[in-house]
């Protein structure tokens, strides 16, 4: 809340109703704002469709107590009953964003999380679970490869070198149109066209780097 005061999360002996303290987002999905208690400091989100699934942001709704010396430690179990370690959240970095990815046997890591049966009947699903843990902890523990965390700019990147790419191949064949050949059935396009293009792509890349996904 800009010009607001910090508000901060008490701490209680069930960490208090932190069910609503996480947020996670899915392109093109409503926001989940209320994970499912699991254990004592541990909460779950449920995925449905997980193949359809790029990526994922978590994030923390208000700061945790400053205080309590805490992290959000972050897993994903696909398919169950694996996990693996994604990252962490906390008042220093309340948001992420993770790529989704199957789980291969080299990435399986262990995890505070209840290894459950699969029903060969159920629907299937992806859970990111996230677990309450001292923020010293945080340092001991690294994320598989897979599913190392990506920045914006990881994101934006991608497109953007590949818009650059195909920019420089076009403008590699320019030639000025006084030595143009025409031959039937060609088409031209000016190549301020195709710049145009590139700088409204570039443009949309930094309001939104997911909207090449609509």
């Amino acid at each position: 809340r800009a010009g607001g005061p910090s508000v901060f999360f008490p701490l209680q002996s069930n960490f208090l109703a932190a069910s609503a303290m996480f947020g996670l987002i899915v392109a093109g999905r409503p926001p989940q704002l209320q994970a499912e208690q699991v254990d004592n400091n541990k909460y779950a989100f449920m995925l449905a469709d997980p193949d359809s699934i790029n990526h994922i942001v978590v994030f923390l709704t208000e700061p945790i107590d400053p205080q309590a010396g805490v992290s959000v430690h972050l897993f994903l179990s696909h398919p169950e009953p694996h996990w693996q370690l994604l990252g962490f959240v906390c008042n220093e970095k309340p948001s992420a964003i993770f790529r989704m990815s199957r789980i291969k046997p080299e990435q399986m890591a262990p995890s505070p999380f209840e290894v459950r049966a699969m029903d060969p009947k159920a629907v299937p699903h992806a859970r990111i679970g996230l677990s309450i843990e001292p923020l010293q902890e945080v340092v001991q523990q690294t994320p598989v490869t897979a599913a190392a965390a990506l920045t914006v700019a990881d994101i934006t990147t991608f497109p953007q070198r590949v818009c650059e790419n195909f920019l420089n191949y076009i403008a590699s064949f320019g030639t000025p149109i006084s030595e143009m050949v025409l031959h039937p059935g060609e088409t031209f396009v000016p190549l301020s066209t195709v710049n145009k293009w590139y700088e409204t792509i570039c443009r949309r890349l930094q309001q939104d780097p997911l909207f090449w996904r609509k």
